[in-house]
């Protein structure tokens, strides 16, 4: 009986570290912003059965003022054709932009730099200071199923001063005589 149960512990330890790595995990990078910029974020997939997922949808929680989503999402060479639409912020619910994306083709690479990049408006009119924006419920399908990620928030930070962001796609404007914030990523060694 002792052993029955020893190995009826083996096999649930053992089917929970195989579903571990079948959770997906994503991260999203800080952004900094000043009032009346256009900037973006990307959602970066760190682990999960990409390979499986067909569709996406992020369910993005703003502010419930001075923030506005932008064109269309850009994706990754790694999920090849994938198109989708990016809801306006508050349209049925206050903050919320809903963002579905799907590809005939799945995800080649279970970890994904910029896998989805948005864009979004700071309204010319809000304040100096930091805004949470959260990832709630982001939604990965495949055939058989669907895998939820756990909630990610990340902080928009404006500022007034100048932002250089290395993996921003929109150009600063030319300004004399204020603060610098240098966005870069410095590789380890």
């Amino acid at each position: 009986m002792k052993r029955i149960f020893l190995s009826l512990l083996a096999l649930i330890a053992m089917g929970s570290s195989v579903m571990a790595g079948d959770t997906p995990v994503i991260s999203v990078a800080d952004v900094y912003a000043r009032p009346g910029d256009v900037v973006s974020f990307s959602v970066n997939l760190e682990d999960g059965k990409a390979d499986t997922y067909t569709a996406m949808t992020l369910y993005a929680y703003f502010p419930t003022t001075g923030f506005t989503t932008t064109g269309s999402p850009i994706f990754s060479s790694k999920w090849a054709a994938a198109t989708g639409s990016v809801g306006a912020v508050g349209a049925t619910t206050p903050g919320l932009a809903t963002i579905p994306m799907a590809s005939e083709n799945k995800i080649t690479g279970s970890v994904v730099k910029n896998l989805v990049t948005i864009s979004f408006t700071v309204a010319s009119n809000v304040a100096i200071g930091n805004y949470n924006v959260t990832l709630k419920g982001t939604m990965f399908e495949y055939n058989s199923g669907k895998d939820y990620a756990a909630d990610v928030t990340f902080t928009v930070h404006v500022t007034n001063g100048l932002v250089l962001d290395v993996y921003s796609t929109v150009a600063p404007s030319a300004q004399n005589g204020v603060n610098v914030t240098v966005i870069r990523t410095i590789q380890a060694g």
